[in-house]
């Protein structure tokens, strides 16, 4: 099971001179907005949370824990298993966590389904659009030669019609028919 780090949360807070009214008003939140984040068992990917992240000026999946002691690469597995489950904030956090991993890191994610290598080539795509990297370049070309043109992988976290979803996708996803009612901010924070 993957929670937010509630006692990573507390410690940031403190490092910084905030209190809960602080952090929440940087974030944006309400203080019983806030007060969820710090419960232990709050899921993560919610705007809320990642608005908690950057409020304390660090990654979201830094904030995630789990059970077994993730690495970054059970870490971006998690992240796709949510995304492959529909989950358009898991998505967003993909690319920045591709760039974090290194070489064998990136290969060992190899042996996906087809969904995955989609979504993988998609990720990677943005994240090499943001920060160039050799090594995104191959995992991206990898990825993209492992799935079929012809289908395509949809998100949507609010209501829209499928013109304006196709409208507002990033380049980089629509080009591996991934499609999502983004904006490049939402990746582009990740990755700064």
């Amino acid at each position: 099971m993957t929670t937010v780090n509630t006692d990573k949360i507390r410690e940031l807070m403190t490092a910084r001179g905030l209190d809960v009214t602080g952090l929440a008003r940087t974030a944006g939140l309400s203080r019983q907005g806030l007060y969820r984040f710090l419960h232990p068992g709050y899921e993560p990917f919610t705007r809320g949370f990642i608005a908690v992240a950057r409020a304390l000026e660090v990654t979201p999946e830094s904030l995630i824990t789990s059970n077994t002691g993730m690495d970054a690469h059970e870490n971006v597995l998690l992240l796709l298993e949510q995304a492959v489950d529909g989950e358009p904030r898991a998505f967003e956090l993909i690319p920045a966590a591709l760039a974090r991993l290194t070489r064998s890191g990136l290969k060992s994610l190899a042996d996906q389904s087809e969904v995955r290598h989609r979504l993988l080539a998609a990720a990677g795509e943005l994240s090499n659009q943001f920060s160039p990297n050799r090594r995104i370049e191959e995992f991206v070309g990898l990825h993209s030669s492992q799935y079929k043109q012809g289908q395509a992988f949809f998100f949507s976290h609010r209501l829209m019609d499928a013109e304006r979803i196709l409208a507002d996708t990033p380049h980089a996803m629509r080009k591996h028919l991934v499609f999502g009612a983004f904006n490049i901010e939402d990746f582009e924070r990740h990755l700064a």
